[in-house]
């Protein structure tokens, strides 16, 4: 995205842009290394200042996407069984279609 809309130091709309990258890891190393290379407010960057910002962006990746990604795939697949068990089918029908 474009640095002047999608700006690190601000809250609210901005924050939310960049938080929506990560989470769908689309774009997730143009955020991570404005982070990394962030100094201070109205301060020009400096490469590499702040790597511990790396491995936040790395967990919030992980826990963002994978976790709560299996949580939504688990309770798609428990409306599914709760589904299938709702129409009644009997069990000699169902074992043979797979």
């Amino acid at each position: 995205m474009n640095q002047a809309f999608c700006d690190f130091y601000a809250f609210g709309l901005y924050v939310q842009c960049a938080r929506y990258e990560l989470s769908t890891t689309e774009g997730w190393v143009d955020v991570t290394l404005a982070a990394v290379d962030s100094t201070g407010i109205d301060m020009q960057p400096v490469a590499n200042t702040n790597e511990a910002w790396a491995f936040f962006f790395i967990a919030f990746m992980l826990v963002g996407s994978f976790f709560f990604m299996n949580l939504f795939v688990g309770v798609l697949y428990e409306r599914f069984v709760q589904a299938q068990a709702s129409l009644q089918v009997p069990s000699a029908v169902r074992s043979s279609q797979f």
